[in-house]
């Protein structure tokens, strides 16, 4: 003989019901949650993208384009050149030459931003572009080349005032490309034949 539970299948009927409604619930937060992801992520792209769209480059370029470069640093010009992905000293061949830190540097040159510009001033000495604090030049993989004027800093907004060859206009920027253009020849990374003949001279003297 067979007993029959009806309300007992009817709670389980129930349950089960709620649990597929659950389910259903639980499936429909995952893909609003992963569709409010995939918008957001479209919004933060669009948003770094317009930021993009809207800076201004005093002077643009990759590392790689660079063929060469000079300036000036503690009252000394220095020039290096590259052949073949590896740079030299122009005074000194023997002088190894820490590549990361040129592309560093060279990195730091090629974007700099124009944080504010002054259209054609009539006096370029009022931004010290006459007596420049420092100025680079740079030679292009195309034969061309171009020379950054660095002039006095903007004590109001920050930032220095720089000049490209050919533009007349000038901008502000606040890269640390003055700070950073150095290739410390006093590093580890960086020795000369030279240097290890003496230090070998003077061991034996020594001795």
């Amino acid at each position: 003989m067979r007993i029959e539970y009806p309300l007992l299948e009817r709670n389980l009927y129930m349950r089960k019901k709620q649990w597929i409604i659950l389910v259903i619930a639980l499936a429909a937060i995952v893909a609003a949650s992963a569709g409010l992801k995939g918008y957001q992520k479209k919004q933060d792209q669009k948003a770094a993208q317009q930021e993009e769209d809207e800076k201004v480059y005093a002077l643009q370029f990759t590392s790689d384009d660079v063929t060469g470069i000079s300036y000036e640093y503690s009252g000394e010009t220095l020039e290096f050149t590259k052949t073949d992905d590896t740079w030299s000293c122009n005074a000194d061949p023997t002088v190894q030459i820490d590549a990361d830190k040129m592309k560093t540097m060279l990195s730091s040159l090629g974007s700099m931003t124009a944080d504010s510009t002054v259209e054609n001033p009539e006096d370029v000495s009022e931004y010290g572009i006459d007596q420049p604090t420092q100025q680079v030049t740079l030679n292009f993989s195309d034969g061309s080349e171009k020379t950054l004027t660095f002039g006095t800093e903007n004590e109001i907004v920050g930032g220095t005032y720089v000049q490209v060859s050919g533009d007349d206009n000038v901008n502000t920027t606040l890269n640390k490309g003055v700070d950073d253009l150095k290739v410390d020849d006093t590093d580890d990374t960086t020795s000369s034949s030279s240097e290890t003949d003496t230090s070998s001279d003077t061991s034996a003297t020594t001795e």
